[in-house]
């Protein structure tokens, strides 16, 4: 865009003032009230507020309560620090120290507690709200303060960050963006200040908080030079340069990160997280990941259906040359070339695109493959430059006046003040903002607990196999409800058993949905079946540890009703060897075979089961006197004896 020196007329299209670092260090362009970006940070919290009454959900458990160096408070830092993010690189190699470490501190002070975890999530999501606003209206400094407004106010409200700011665990992506907009927000003001030294230091400091809370700001390394091309009117020379200072957070983010992973390998990606590794060839591959891009896209504008879920098989691979692949193939490649044929013009648009395709690439599926096909978490950092291009979309068609005179930048955002095609662009994206907000509320309330998520969400999807699974299990461990009518236990045991057969019938190999199918008939006491459905994920995964418990555990359950009900203790007995092979540490077991020989006058062989399970438990007066019994009966008065003194019968 052209370089102008005055204020152009109403109706022509709006050039941005290209600035060098003298001039606005001159100008002081910065000055305008704080009033509306406190504004928005306290209509941010009060968006969120419906949230705070809300449980864990999804993986909160486990970057939470279930994290052995979060649970232990401020005394695992040291650990977070030199450890991978979960145990085993579960879910991948990932390094988040900082977000874990937040994590810790809070588990410290308030414990076990979901309130502080989630009233913390929306503080930190207004006060991110509030440094936005900041750093838009020092980036925009000579055009409207409407346009900054505009786009924080879209960021806001838009209910693709619900997902975000509504669950604990994705306190990574609400870090990873407060720092960053901070280190942008140093850096521009460098790039105004003779004192570039100090504020250079302090961008590069938050730019490591926003590494170390998530590595995928990674992505913010080519913006840098952006900002200082497109906002400051630098030398492209000058714009790489002046950006060099960011290599040093990530080199010592990687020294930390290597250090803290070495030696440890991420495990496959399972096409049940990522259906894409399962692709056949790479033209199968290549259409899913525009595919992929197109429904980010598409989300911004158009944020429905929401869902928790992108996994196997909410939405089919693209076959190659599918016709809505190349459209948006077509669509992102044309951003991409208009952007770079605009960006020598230094054309906030161009840098707005440019910026979103770098944030959004590593999410893509076509640079590398990641542990999950999509999420509408990860477009949170990436949408602050759709926030911001869609006010400068309107802005050129209502022909809005650039503002030139760093005095009325000043003044504050005052309504008066503004043109009618300023109201009518504030107007517009108010309209916008309450309709977001409406969905935004609505859609916090699915986020309450898991049963109220699946729930709304594979009513969306019902061709997702983890919905359908996390649905039918949430409403098995409802019938623990001791308040439940028997109406609504059996309506929920049939929607239950309904969800993990339409699992099943999308993935027969669903470890979830065969598990809870067992657990279903185990609660319905259908021995058999239960017994069934568990072998049935051994057979998938022969050292599946739940379905191995649940088996052992069903065996039991099964033989104590063949021995007390059904009078069979030889039955009982094949079903306990059974479960003994499953799990030779339970004390129960044992006392139970031996109380099945007992029964049929095998003394030895009953003093010999009491023997394995008074070992185990050797305070059980019960199995002590069980022992005593067979060793008399079978004329061994002796050990008998022993066994009374040693137990103080």
């Amino acid at each position: 865009m052209s370089k102008k020196k005055n204020t152009t007329p109403s109706a022509a299209r709006p050039k941005l003032v290209v600035q060098t670092t003298t001039e606005a260090a001159s100008t002081a362009p910065i000055t305008a009230s704080w009033i509306p970006g406190l504004a928005l940070g306290i209509l941010a919290f009060l968006l969120y507020i419906n949230t705070l009454g809300h449980g864990y959900v999804l993986d909160d458990d486990l970057a939470l309560r279930l994290h052995q160096n979060v649970s232990r408070g401020l005394a695992g830092i040291g650990d977070i620090f030199s450890a991978p993010y979960r145990d085993g690189c579960f879910g991948g190699c990932l390094y988040r120290p900082l977000t874990l470490a937040v994590f810790a501190v809070e588990w410290r002070f308030a414990p076990n507690n979901p309130f502080v975890g989630h009233l913390m999530n929306v503080l930190w999501f207004a006060a991110t709200v509030v440094l936005l606003y900041a750093t838009l209206n020092r980036l925009l400094r000579g055009w409207s303060l409407v346009l900054a407004f505009a786009a924080t106010l879209l960021f806001v409200a838009h209910p693709v960050h619900t997902e975000v700011v509504a669950n604990i665990k994705s306190r990574d992506e609400i870090l990873c963006l407060f720092f960053t907009l901070l280190s942008i927000n140093l850096f521009a003001k460098s790039l105004e200040s003779e004192r570039r030294s100090r504020l250079v230091v302090f961008a590069a400091i938050a730019y490591l908080c926003a590494l170390l809370s998530k590595e995928s700001a990674i992505t913010v390394l080519p913006i840098f030079p952006l900002i200082a091309w497109t906002f400051y009117g630098q030398s492209a020379g000058r714009s790489v340069t002046a950006s060099l200072w960011a290599l040093a957070p990530v080199l010592i983010f990687f020294l930390l990160r290597g250090s803290a992973l070495s030696g440890l390998t991420s495990p496959p990606v399972s096409y049940m997280d990522n259906p894409i590794v399962a692709a056949t060839g790479f033209g199968e591959r290549f259409a899913t990941s525009w595919l992929v891009l197109g429904k980010y896209l598409g989300l911004l504008f158009a944020p429905f259906p929401l869902l928790s879920d992108y996994t196997f098989n909410t939405f089919p691979l693209a076959k190659s040359g599918n016709p809505m692949s190349l459209l948006w193939m077509a669509v992102h490649l044309g951003l991409l070339g208009w952007a770079l044929w605009r960006l020598p013009r230094r054309n906030v648009l161009a840098f707005c695109v440019l910026a979103y395709f770098a944030g959004i690439a590593l999410y893509s599926q076509l640079l590398t493959v990641i542990g999950t096909l999509m999420g509408e978490r990860l477009l949170y950092s990436p949408s602050v430059w759709w926030c911001l291009a869609l006010p400068f979309i309107a802005a050129y068609f209502l022909k809005i006046e650039t503002r030139h005179d760093a005095s009325w930048h000043a003044t504050g955002f005052s309504w008066s003040h503004f043109s009618f095609r300023e109201k009518t662009l504030a107007l517009l994206v108010v309209a916008i903002a309450v309709l977001f907000s409406l969905k935004t509320i609505g859609r916090n309330a699915d986020w309450k607990a898991n049963l109220a998520l699946f729930k709304a969400d594979v009513a969306k999807a019902p061709n997702s196999v983890r919905l359908n699974d996390g649905y039918a299990e949430e409403l098995y461990k409802s019938l623990a409800d001791k308040e439940l009518p028997e109406a609504e236990i059996e309506r929920r045991w049939q929607l239950s058993e309904q969800h993990s057969k339409q699992s099943l019938s999308i993935e027969p190999k669903s470890l979830s949905a065969n598990l809870n199918l067992g657990n279903l008939r185990f609660f319905k006491k259908q021995y058999a079946e239960a017994a069934a459905a568990y072998e049935k994920c051994l057979q998938i995964i022969p050292d599946y540890s739940y379905a191995k418990r649940n088996l052992a555990g069903l065996l039991i359950a099964w033989a104590r009703e063949e021995g007390e009900k059904n009078q069979n203790p030889e039955k009982a007995r094949q079903l306990l060897l059974r479960s003994l092979a499953l799990d030779d540490k339970n004390a129960g077991a044992w006392h139970l075979t031996g109380v099945s020989y007992g029964v049929q006058g095998n003394h030895a062989k009953a003093a010999g089961m009491f023997e394995k399970a008074w070992a185990m438990e050797p305070d059980n007066k019960g199995f002590a006197r069980d022992l005593v019994m067979a060793l008399r009966a079978g004329g061994n008065a002796a050990r008998a004896d022993e066994v009374t003194k040693q137990a103080g019968l």
